[in-house]
């Protein structure tokens, strides 16, 4: 029997309808030459402190590094585990229909090697679940084996978050009597928006003045100050507002002489296929879609095969896919502008990783919902602009000297949209240099700066991806360049909904904002030099390094653990020291009230955060996802 193990049900369906499936069983598929089955992403879970060690964790426990990393089945798989588990026993041969990247992979394999199976395994790498997309897919199968970098990447990712994130977080939450999550991504992108939030409330405007001279000519135009003998701050903006006042004065009513002009043409091409990280930005922008529900529309999109693999990094794509773009194109209603010859710069085979660009399938979308039909909408409009002409346009320029202070204006004058919709008018004229022109009226206008805005899903996606604009380091700089940024596609959304859940933000409409506990325990890590790199990007840059070795086939996992081992043990030792403020009431607290009983027999105590069993240790939380739950306890109580 060939058995094909798809990551999840939707994956499994299309590639079993493909192949004529006309028997459904419970967790599989039927055809005359295969049987498909699914997992629900990860079936398989690492074991967590507590299961390796038999007892509850203490704070002497850690640094706790597992001697023999160790599997369990989740208990939400446990009956689609018995299912594929029953398939594998009987498979001559398996193939692996993980998501097209390093997770995928592993989660698959990891799978396989629980089951102890050792035939044949080949990859099955789908991009996109259109039937042409499938079939081709099917003619190229590979040898697993090829993609065991692959899985040992994602492997070694695993168990270094693992160590790192269990080992500080016991340490914080074991110090400080409250539970708190520390982890390599999430950290970090905490630190953002508490950094940005800080700025925001710490702000203090800052008033500056900016001089503008309105110039006679056939088509008037209007100048602004921008070089003299005024002092200036920084950002050459002019904060003496009597000079401001008295420059006015001096530059109304006379005359002035151009000293450069340029009018340049210039064209600008449609912008590339989207990944994941700017479709969220845009749809935040224009529709206020949270980064969850970008991720779960694009993913009913793709399980739909309307459009391909939503999980991506990737603005590029493969060039032997351009011929099927027509197909693709067929499918709307297209501008008379269209050229279905024009090869955009974004077909790019060479700079294509794991997955291209997100863009529409062969298969005509029907029976969207109005969310779902948005966002198709701007995918399918992306992809139709790389075929669209460029957009042409004219830069002109003109600097005037006036009583030794320079004036400018500087404008793009759209002659041909192209693929945009924007629009100008040519309203500066053509002058020449040394030409002298009169100068009318002038005016002083009072500005002020203004603080930077706050994080929306959108944004803090883009600085996710982008986090290496918020890093010092220079090698670090490089490095997150490459990755593109901390987290992936696939989980930066869930992370900003880890932060919310933790209670360290809450969004406010569309703004994502920091709360006590959150900037407590930033400010907490940054006080020493070797545990703040757990609020930048640093731990990242230098895990994703030692990755790229064992992709290449360079380094082991073994190596790359060492390493890591010895990181934690130095972080977990500072974090020992580390005087949290962050302060909340034990969980064993012997003066805690005992407002009950539990089913196991044991007291029920209250505590900051919830409630705990003395005895079995349960723990129920007062707060989940910004929603309050009171404990109802037995009228006996």
């Amino acid at each position: 029997m060939k058995l094909i193990i798809a990551e999840k049900p939707s994956v499994a369906k299309a590639v079993a309808t493909f192949l004529g499936s006309s028997v459904r069983h419970d967790g599989y598929f039927e055809t005359k030459d295969y049987t498909i089955t699914f997992c629900y992403g990860h079936i398989l879970e690492q074991f967590g402190p507590k299961e390796y060690l038999g007892r509850p964790v203490n704070i002497n426990d850690a640094p706790l590094i597992p001697e023999k990393w160790q599997l369990k089945v989740k208990e939400s798989a446990l009956a689609q585990f018995k299912v594929i588990k029953s398939l594998i026993a009987k498979a001559s041969e398996i193939i692996n229909l993980g998501d097209p990247d390093r997770e995928g992979q592993l989660l698959v394999d990891e799978l396989i090697e629980y089951c102890n199976y050792k035939g044949i395994v080949k990859r099955l790498w789908l991009n996109a679940l259109d039937d042409e997309t499938i079939g081709n897919s099917f003619k190229n199968l590979e040898d697993n084996n090829k993609y065991v970098n692959f899985k040992n990447c994602a492997l070694a990712r695993q168990r270094l978050d693992w160590i790192i994130g269990f080992n500080a977080s016991i340490v914080a939450t074991k110090k400080t009597n409250q539970l708190l999550s520390i982890g390599r991504v999430q950290t970090p992108t905490l630190s953002l928006i508490v950094e940005r939030d800080l700025k925001i409330e710490n702000f203090k405007p800052q008033d500056f003045y900016e001089v503008f001279v309105d110039i006679e000519h056939a088509k008037p135009f209007t100048v602004k100050w921008i070089k003299g003998d005024i002092r200036t701050d920084e950002e050459n903006r002019i904060t003496d507002k009597q000079a401001a006042e008295k420059l006015a004065g001096l530059v109304k009513n006379t005359t002035g002489k151009v000293i450069n002009f340029e009018s340049k043409k210039g064209t600008s091409k449609a912008p590339n296929p989207y990944n994941l990280a700017k479709l969220t930005k845009d749809a935040s922008d224009k529709y206020g879609f949270s980064a969850d529900a970008v991720l779960k529309l694009a993913q009913s999109l793709y399980e739909k095969a309307f459009t391909t693999y939503p999980r991506v990094d990737s603005e590029y794509l493969p060039e032997e896919q351009f011929e099927n773009s027509k197909k693709i194109l067929s499918n709307f209603d297209l501008p008379k502008t269209i050229d279905f010859t024009k090869k955009h710069p974004s077909w790019n085979t060479k700079k294509v990783d794991a997955h291209h660009a997100i863009i529409p399938t062969v298969k005509k979308a029907a029976g969207l919902g109005q969310d779902e039909q948005n966002l198709y909408n701007l995918i399918a409009n992306r992809f139709i602009n790389l075929f669209m002409p460029d957009q042409e346009f004219i830069t002109k320029l003109i600097e005037i000297d006036i009583k030794n202070n320079i004036f400018s204006v500087k404008k793009k004058i759209i002659t041909n949209p192209g693929w945009s919709n924007e629009k100008s008018q040519d309203d500066l004229p053509n002058v020449k240099i040394n030409d002298i022109l009169n100068t009318l009226d002038s005016r002083m206008e009072s500005k002020q700066t203004t603080p930077p805005v706050r994080f929306t899903d959108g944004t803090l996606i883009a600085a996710m991806a982008n986090i290496h604009k918020y890093t010092e380091d220079d090698k670090d700089i490089e490095i997150l360049k490459e990755v593109k940024g901390i987290g992936t596609s696939a989980t930066r959304a869930n992370i900003i909904e880890t932060l919310i859940m933790r209670g360290y933000i809450q969004r406010q409409k569309k703004n994502l904002v920091s709360v006590d506990l959150g900037r407590k325990l930033i400010s907490d890590l940054q006080v020493a030099e070797n545990i703040k790199m757990l609020t930048s990007a640093h731990l990242t840059a230098d895990m994703e390094e030692e990755l790229k070795l064992i992709e290449k086939g360079e380094k082991t996992i073994e190596e790359i653990m060492g390493k890591g081992v010895l990181t934690t043990k130095e972080l977990t030792a500072s974090l020992k020291y580390l005087p949290f403020s962050i302060k909340g009431v034990p969980y064993n607290n012997p003066n805690a009230k005992i407002i009950g009983k539990c089913g196991c027999g044991g007291n029920i105590t209250e505590f900051s955060k919830g409630y705990k069993c003395v005895k079995c240790e349960s723990i129920v939380w007062k707060e989940f996802s910004k929603k309050n739950y009171p404990v109802k306890l037995p009228s006996a109580c």
